[in-house]
């Protein structure tokens, strides 16, 4: 018997809680509707690649490299470019003085000139000689020591006209010029430095 108005206060509170939450307006319960509501958030899920982009140091290997050097010995006066330019083909990429070239040439023309005048007068012997020879009135061995002349300068007559042709060639290779479009990777030489043949600029 003790025990009973106990329980009575037990059903009595549950009883008020479910009268009151019971008792609540229809106005305040669908507020609470549009409010909770409001704070859904949907996501729409899609399947998609992902590009992944990673940086690493490395070095840049060109397929097809081309080195360049001089034709010719002689001290550099101009660079045109620098490492990482890019150039087309044909453009000027180094230039070397050209006094010593120009040098060479006028030696050869020069040389030349005196080939040619030295033969015209080894030519006139021969003919002088060869017909005093016929007459009679000239050793035959002077005739020959003349044609032996003629001979040798038509020999140094080859010789001062190609050494003419290649000087003169030779002015055309103290401007370096880019063979294929590209970009310049290195640059082994500088404005002064002496070029020579077979040692490479790029």
């Amino acid at each position: 018997m003790g025990f009973r108005p106990l329980c009575l206060k037990q059903h009595w509170i549950v009883g008020a809680v479910f009268l009151i939450h019971g008792c609540g307006s229809d106005d305040s319960l669908s507020v609470t509707d549009h409010q909770v509501a409001q704070q859904v958030t949907s996501w729409q899920v899609m399947a998609a690649s992902v590009e992944q982009v990673y940086r690493v140091p490395g070095n840049v290997t060109a397929d097809d490299r081309i080195q360049l050097s001089s034709r010719i010995t002689g001290f550099i006066q101009q660079i045109a470019v620098r490492e990482g330019d890019r150039v087309a083909r044909g453009d000027l990429l180094v230039e070397i003085e050209s006094a010593e070239v120009t040098g060479a040439i006028r030696t050869a023309k020069a040389a030349l000139n005196a080939a040619e005048t030295d033969l015209e007068d080894a030519r006139r012997d021969v003919a002088k000689f060869a017909e005093l020879a016929q007459q009679g009135s000239l050793p035959a061995d002077t005739l020959r020591k003349a044609q032996v002349r003629f001979d040798l300068a038509s020999s140094q007559l080859v010789e001062a006209s190609s050494a003419s042709e290649t000087a003169v060639s030779n002015l055309r290779y103290t401007s370096i010029r880019s063979p294929v479009g590209g970009v310049v990777i290195s640059l082994n030489k500088r404005v002064g430095d002496l070029a020579t043949t077979g040692a490479p600029f790029y």
